[in-house]
């Protein structure tokens, strides 16, 4: 390989570098996003099974309004069952983003 090869094959690598570096930043930001959107669903379903929680004292104490209770605790956990799917979801993208990521650290 003569000298210009070289310099041509050094600029290339490079360029590649220059691109994977841009590449990692951005998946280093989206899993930093992703993430704090998992810890904010972990907040919410929190919140959400803390108010659970508080219904089904306040059925227990209210035995005349009984169903009515009944039907908002289906409501929330209906509720808390979509946060917690969406959670899963996150969880899985920012496991496939560290993956992507690691790989790209890796390549």
């Amino acid at each position: 390989a003569n000298m210009s090869e070289l310099e041509e094959e050094v600029r290339k690598v490079t360029r590649e570098n220059i691109e994977l570096g841009t590449r990692i930043g951005s998946l280093q930001e989206e899993a930093r996003q992703k993430s704090e959107e998992a810890a904010q669903l972990v907040q919410s379903n929190g919140a959400l099974q803390a108010e659970v929680a508080d219904l089904a004292f306040q059925v227990q104490q209210e035995q005349g309004a009984g169903k009515q209770r009944a039907l908002e605790i289906a409501d929330l956990k209906a509720r808390l069952d979509y946060q917690e799917g969406d959670q899963g979801a996150m969880k899985r993208r920012l496991a496939a983003a560290e993956d992507a990521l690691l790989a790209a650290e890796e390549a």
